[in-house]
């Protein structure tokens, strides 16, 4: 009728969370509650390449480059730019120009 106290579960809260990253558990089952950008079931690993958000449930949107984890931001590289890595740069002599102004998404 009680709560277990944070890192324990099971009927008599006698059974330790096995949930990693300061993640807690379900006080009746033991299951895990990942944040996001962690993997279920035990909250060890972030997200696999390309997928993140809760549960690492969503696909990245960043045309092949690497999203946030947690937030799905995209990491565009030098030669990309845009809320998405959708956006050409063109390369000069001191590297890449990319467009200044970026559309909304």
């Amino acid at each position: 009728s009680s709560e277990c106290a944070p890192g324990m579960w099971g009927p008599q809260c006698d059974k330790p969370c096995s949930c990693g990253n300061n993640s807690s558990c379900d006080p009746k089952s033991g299951e895990c509650s990942c944040p996001s950008g962690l993997q279920p079931p035990n909250c060890l690993q972030p997200c696999t390449p390309g997928y993140y958000g809760p549960a690492c449930q969503f696909r990245c949107q960043c045309h092949g480059a690497r999203c946030d984890p947690q937030t799905g931001a995209c990491f565009c590289p030098a030669e990309r730019t845009g809320p998405s890595c959708d956006l050409s740069c063109s390369q000069g002599t001191s590297g890449f120009f990319c467009p200044s102004t970026h559309p909304c998404q």
